[in-house]
């Protein structure tokens, strides 16, 4: 496979550039002190199944900004509580201040802003595209110095869509004034940001490794990037678009 010349690179960024599942699960323990004296004995597991199954149906909703962040974690608490009890204003004003903390308690990911530097001081633009409401993701972005440290953020609420639709990409890519082919995507999630890149025409796609995951080389790309974090490499899997 020939060395391609790579103009831009897209990062995903929950997961990817930062350590999001790390605060997350501080904020799932808090949460669920709160709930638990709400709750009958062993009605736990059923209560975070219809949490999480709320989250995973209308996430959509408030990523693209249809539904507000308050508005949607009222509702999501609602129906997880559905089968027990309604939250009082209180305890839903306490989960919530559980979630604000997860956007507060959030890292970068070792190395991550040499990775930057090195890719734009060897000319490529970066981006980032993240599914999330738009306040919560920049604000995470500026605090982690990471809206000074790329050329371009796009969250899905500045686009009225989500990963792994094709507009998110697009809209990056336009604001870099790069072709689809000339760039890569980065991201842990197979779906929206490895298929979601190359059903959008980018060239290649990088893969952050996760258990049974195919393993798909492609030298030019790792080549490419060979000079910018070798540790970086460790971890990552790529696909080329066309193969």
């Amino acid at each position: 496979m020939t060395d391609l010349s790579w103009k831009a690179v897209l990062f995903d960024l929950d997961d990817t550039l930062i350590d999001y599942s790390s605060a997350a699960a501080v904020e799932h323990e808090s949460a669920g002190r709160l709930i638990q004296p709400h709750l009958p004995t062993g009605a736990m597991p059923e209560f975070w199944k219809r949490f999480h199954g709320h989250l995973a149906r209308h996430h959509a909703e408030v990523d693209t900004g249809r539904v507000t962040v308050d508005d949607y974690r009222e509702r999501r608490l609602r129906h997880a509580l559905k089968p027990w009890c309604e939250p009082s204003p209180e305890l839903a004003a306490a989960v919530a201040s559980c979630a604000d903390a997860t956007a507060a308690r959030v890292e970068l990911h070792q190395g991550v802003m040499g990775v930057l530097r090195s890719l734009r001081s060897a000319g490529v633009l970066v981006g980032i595209i993240t599914n999330g409401p738009e306040g919560i993701q920049n604000g995470k972005c500026a605090r982690l110095g990471l809206t000074a440290a790329v050329d371009t953020v796009v969250t899905s609420q500045d686009v009225g869509r989500t990963k792994p639709d094709a507009a998110v990409f697009h809209t990056a890519l336009e604001r870099l004034h790069t072709l689809p082919r000339q760039a890569v995507v980065v991201g842990d999630s197979w779906e929206n940001d490895v298929m979601g890149g190359l059903r959008a025409g980018l060239g290649a796609a990088v893969h952050i490794r996760r258990p049974n995951t195919p393993v798909l080389t492609a030298p030019g790309l790792l080549g490419r990037l060979a000079h910018v974090d070798r540790e970086l490499l460790g971890m990552l899997e790529v696909r080329h678009g066309g193969s």
